[in-house]
């Protein structure tokens, strides 16, 4: 343990599961952070609770079998407030969106640990976004020198994390169930998400202005993204993962709250949200294992974005059933170097004729079907293509991949299956291929 150690019911609290110990966690947190810093431990129990407020240097720590469960009571919440202008992050979707059970403003130095659980119960609020969307299960704002760790966050009534301008952060051994995104950071440096497992109803990890982002060795499985990246980012590394769908958890924003199909395994899309210029450079995806879903791998750059230096490399991709791999430029921006390497793809064959001569004119905010089976390229300078094997169950009808101002296409040992015995497989639009 850090420093002084404080348990929550020597200020009162009670983990009956009944009484609302919202004044009496935050007494001991209070107390640990006046003296200094130090440990504030909850214990073995059921606590419910209105809004935590974590400060600097104090350590929360739930011990095996404590749980802090969110109360239904709305006014016990308290939001984020920001210190300074965030405007670009697109933050207040509705009044009191930054709500949270655990809540850090400008902190430093703190953690949550443990074997414990922070429960959200799921607190529905009828004035929230889409009617029905309560407190995030933990909401850091401004906060730096961080660790989450250990502990399980289920049921969180929005995202189970929301992070704005966090720095030289840890996630990692963390299980993650429902809600709606897992972990959702919104301007983010030096952060580090390794060893969890999200089974999530909205994106499993998700948001933007990042640099320095890491995410390795997680399981992820969820009802939308898997990763999705919504505003520019760069030196980002995503490696040794597994993204398996169909979610466990359904999306609980679709009309009946039930969809559980999984969208994309990593979609990367400055600008797909909100305009949001800057560029996306040093993109590097590695050792990637994909099955059941509608898309493998997509970048989308947007109006004033641009993209430099973007690898992707051993991918093993089953059960796709879009179209799976693309990096599209739309609006003016442009990629200067995209490599896919070592990657085999299996994709659902369509047979549809208005498919095949679907034209495309713009990108959407999730992957979509495409008049390409395999590979789609737009708007870059050089693309590689090394050692790709993409295959189609079913019947197919339409070319494996598709090239549009894409200046210099350079393939080596890239093989796609014959549709319906018919060798050609490339549509070129413009630009130079070869090898194909």
């Amino acid at each position: 343990m850090a420093g002084n150690v404080y348990n929550i019911k020597d200020f009162g609290a009670k983990g009956n599961g009944k009484t609302i110990n919202t004044k009496f966690i935050n007494a001991a947190i209070d107390s640990c952070n006046a003296a200094g810093g130090g440990t504030v431990i909850v214990p073995k129990g059921v606590f419910v609770t209105g809004t935590v407020v974590l400060k600097s240097n104090v350590h929360l720590y739930l011990e095996q079998g404590a749980v802090i469960k969110g109360t239904t009571k709305l006014d016990e919440y308290v939001q984020y407030i920001p210190t300074k202008d965030m405007t670009k992050y697109g933050m207040a979707y509705f009044p009191n969106w930054t709500r949270g059970l655990v809540v850090a403003t400008a902190a430093k130095n703190i953690s949550i640990s443990g074997l414990g659980k922070i429960d959200g119960s799921h607190v529905e609020d009828p004035n929230g976004e889409e009617g029905k969307r309560g407190p995030h299960g933990i909401v850091f704002g401004e906060c730096s020198n961080f660790e989450i760790s250990g502990i399980t966050i289920d049921k969180a009534s929005n995202y189970a994390f929301v992070g704005y301008e966090s720095e030289n952060a840890t996630f990692c051994n963390l299980t993650i169930t429902e809600g709606w995104d897992g972990i959702h950071i919104r301007g983010g440096k030096n952060i580090n998400i390794h060893n969890c497992k999200m089974f999530t109803g909205d994106d499993a990890i998700a948001g933007g202005f990042w640099d320095g982002v890491r995410i390795s060795d997680c399981y992820l499985n969820t009802a939308c993204n898997g990763v999705r990246v919504i505003f520019p980012a760069c030196n980002l590394e995503i490696g040794n993962c597994v993204f398996q769908g169909p979610g466990l958890y359904p999306q609980r924003s679709t009309f009946d709250g039930q969809r559980r199909n999984m969208l994309a395994a990593i979609i990367v899309q400055p600008g797909g949200w909100d305009y949001s210029p800057g560029p996306s450079d040093n993109i590097y995806i590695h050792d990637i294992k994909i099955d059941q879903m509608n898309a493998a791998v997509n970048f989308f750059l947007n109006r004033n974005n641009s993209s430099e230096n973007v690898v992707v490399e051993r991918v093993e991709a089953t059960n796709i059933v879009l179209a799976g791999l693309s990096a599209e430029s739309w609006n003016g921006g442009r990629f200067k170097s995209v490599r896919f390497s070592d990657i085999n793809v299996q994709f659902k064959g369509s047979n549809d004729v208005n498919l095949k001569n679907k034209r495309l004119t713009e990108t959407s905010i999730e992957s979509r079907s495409m008049p390409y089976w395999g590979f789609f390229g737009k708007n870059i300078d050089k693309l590689e293509l090394s050692n790709i094997t993409l295959t189609y169950t079913g019947d197919e009808i339409r070319p494996a991949f598709g090239f549009d101002g894409v200046a210099e296409v350079v393939t080596n040992n890239v093989k796609a299956q014959d549709v319906n015995g018919v060798s050609k497989v490339v549509s070129v639009q413009s630009g130079k291929v070869s090898g194909l």
